[in-house]
């Protein structure tokens, strides 16, 4: 029986034994195979980024070799364009063989710098950077001539107020003599009313004489009714320009508008006096502009000043903007002393709806 027991206990530390024996072996193991699992996982992700790097490198490949296959395309199209042109060139070489042959000889030169940009990129980033270049010249060379015209304009708005200051003193010096006149009218009135001598009536004779030229000269100055003027009424002609315009046969406001009605005509006559378009378009806008009932000289400049050209332009203006625009001008320039009032502005407005265009709408594109 103890041996039996003995047999039983030598068994059982055997499986005791074996099972820490297996044990062992079996936590080694996982270790092992959790080592595997991480390096073939590592170099699993290292494959995959492998991959997709080659991906990305594949498609690019593709992008430039769709590139490659595009500009091969527009350079055969470009090709077959040109050499179809250089056949029709070829077809009329019996009348025009000197042309043909320049012609030719540019076309040539065309498909070598195509050619050139087929096999160079870097020659197009080239010429993109000198046509960027000519265009940053151009800008340049725009702002210059946008200097210019703005320092014209200002000789042109200083040389307007030199000749408004000079009209401003001969208006002072006319009302000056208007008012004496009034004066001396009264005083024979009076006279005229007491009339108990013959002196009395010279008195009045010569009162009446006076009276008369005063009305007359009042007449010269409102009288803004007739539609025809000389041609020097417009303060931004020059006695020597005056002078060239009679030459020309211009003598009146109405003989200007017909020798300036459009574009061509201005630019033909101003060719013949030597001057700038925009010059002689201004000239036009205000004799045009002189037409309408209650405007004078001064008025017609300050409109022209405010962008109205023509009579159809006044008939279109905005009466509350064109008031705007002629006060902020009258601010500026000191046209006159007095400023056209929103009621006159809007009667220029319906008298210029009575009469018949005699520019071109275009002309204030001049």
């Amino acid at each position: 029986m103890s041996y039996l027991l003995s047999q039983i206990w030598i068994c059982l530390l055997l499986t005791a034994l074996v099972s820490g024996i297996a044990g062992w072996l079996l936590s080694g193991g996982k270790r092992k195979i959790k080592r595997l699992e991480e390096k073939w996982q590592t170099q699993l992700a290292r494959a995959e980024n492998e991959r997709d790097y080659y991906a990305g490198e594949v498609k690019n490949l593709t992008d430039i070799a769709e590139e490659r296959e595009e500009m091969e395309e527009r350079f055969i199209r470009e090709k077959q364009s040109l050499e179809n042109e250089l056949a029709a060139l070829q077809k009329g070489m019996k009348f025009k063989v000197d042309s043909s042959r320049k012609q030719e000889e540019e076309l040539t030169r065309k498909a070598q710098i195509l050619e050139e940009e087929n096999t160079s990129l870097n020659a197009k980033v080239e010429e993109e950077q000198q046509v960027f270049a000519q265009r940053i010249a151009e800008l340049e060379a725009g702002g210059e001539l946008a200097k210019r015209q703005l320092q014209e304009y200002e000789e042109k708005i200083n040389e307007l107020q030199a000749q408004l200051d000079e009209a401003h003193i001969h208006l002072t010096e006319t009302t000056n003599n208007l008012a004496e006149a009034e004066a001396q009218l009264d005083i024979a009135r009076r006279e005229a009313n007491e009339g108990t001598s013959q002196n009395s009536a010279a008195s009045v004779l010569t009162g009446a004489g006076i009276g008369a030229a005063a009305a007359g000269i009042m007449d010269k100055l409102i009288d803004t009714d007739q539609a025809e003027y000389p041609v020097d009424v417009i303060e931004a002609i020059s006695k020597e320009d005056t002078k060239r315009l009679r030459k020309l046969g211009v003598k009146t406001t109405t003989d200007l508008l017909n020798k300036a009605s459009n574009k061509e005509k201005i630019s033909l006559l101003a060719k013949s006096l030597g001057k700038e378009s925009w010059v002689v378009r201004s000239w036009a806008s205000v004799a045009d502009l002189l037409r309408v009932k209650g405007v004078d000289a001064v008025d017609g400049e300050l409109l022209e000043l405010s962008g109205v050209a023509t009579v159809q332009s006044l008939v279109r203006s905005k009466l509350d903007k064109l008031a705007e625009s002629i006060e902020v001008i009258h601010r500026h320039v000191g046209k006159t002393t007095h400023v056209p009032t929103r009621e006159e502005i809007s009667g220029w407005i319906e008298n210029a709806k009575q009469l018949e265009p005699m520019l071109e709408t275009n002309v204030d594109k001049v």
